[in-house]
């Protein structure tokens, strides 16, 4: 059995119900850990894995035999699980104080349960701020054009190449907004996924990126959530093309995106993001070479 250490995060004043975009998942990324945990339980880590969550960061820590915590008295050899709560629930100190104490009342009775440990301050939760680096930060957001796909790209020949086109125009601003610029990439991506013909429709968005990045790059927070992103506005696209078409039967500019989208979906979802980001990447550093 592995102990849990609890540590409660809060970066915001929120207040009712979650609202439509808001982040409530701690920004702390697997390399802030060791810090963290040094800091907090006086430890020193020697591995991190982050654990799956749905709104939390979990992750599961080995340390050194080293105690730099008069609460900690010894080291569980499996490890220790710590525990990073989103925003929303960090301010709910009573609830954490429960979880932390039904645990503690089940474990002295014997329950396989995570026994909470305490921190260098004698307690088995502090309360942290975590916001996004400078360079995170920095060109993250901006106006979107919102809807970049090839029914609003408007292409053109050049006159020494007529097999080779290039961007001549763009079209529909109707859906401009100010938001993530890492979603206009990933709007792109996918409706290039669906519509290309010359390639499988994974590498689109390699040659996508390729284009992209040498404009602006991304930062690894960007990369880590890019296929998310591209999944989601397959989502978005399939489901309101769907209930558009039932509300307006015959309409079949709306099912452009359905006649291949499901299929092309399913296998990029059920492809380990690892193997996505690294094929993408070869396909960018092979366009760099030719270029």
């Amino acid at each position: 059995m592995s102990a849990e250490m609890v540590m409660v995060k809060m970066s915001a004043s929120y207040k009712g119900m979650l609202q439509p975009g808001q982040i409530i998942r701690p920004l702390v990324k697997q390399s802030d850990i060791p810090q963290l945990v040094n800091r907090i339980f006086g430890l020193t880590t020697v591995s991190v894995k982050e654990l799956n969550s749905y709104d939390d960061k979990n992750f599961h820590i080995k340390v050194e035999s080293t105690i730099n915590n008069p609460h900690i008295k010894e080291i569980f050899p499996n490890g220790y699980v710590l525990k990073i709560l989103n925003s929303m629930d960090s301010m709910n100190e009573k609830l954490v104080d429960a979880q932390n104490e039904a645990m503690l009342f089940l474990h002295s009775r014997g329950f396989n349960v995570p026994e909470p440990q305490k921190n260098i301050h004698g307690t088995f939760k502090t309360l942290e701020r975590f916001s996004m680096s400078s360079d995170e930060l920095v060109k993250n957001n901006g106006v979107l054009h919102g809807d970049f796909n090839e029914q609003n790209i408007i292409v053109n020949a050049k006159p020494c190449e007529p097999i080779t086109f290039h961007i001549d125009g763009l079209l529909d601003f109707g859906d401009m907004q100010y938001s993530c610029y890492l979603f206009e990439i990933a709007i792109g991506i996918m409706y290039q996924m669906v519509d290309v013909k010359c390639m499988p429709p994974s590498d689109a968005g390699g040659y996508m990126l390729a284009g992209y990045l040498t404009q602006r790059s991304l930062s690894e927070t960007e990369w880590n959530i890019l296929k998310e992103c591209v999944a989601a506005r397959f989502a978005q696209s399939l489901v309101m093309g769907a209930y558009s078409y039932d509300q307006d039967p015959g309409n079949e500019y709306l099912l452009i995106t359905a006649a291949k989208g499901w299929d092309i979906l399913f296998h990029f979802w059920n492809t380990p993001k690892e193997d996505i980001i690294s094929h993408w990447k070869k396909i960018i550093k092979s366009y760099k070479n030719k270029n």
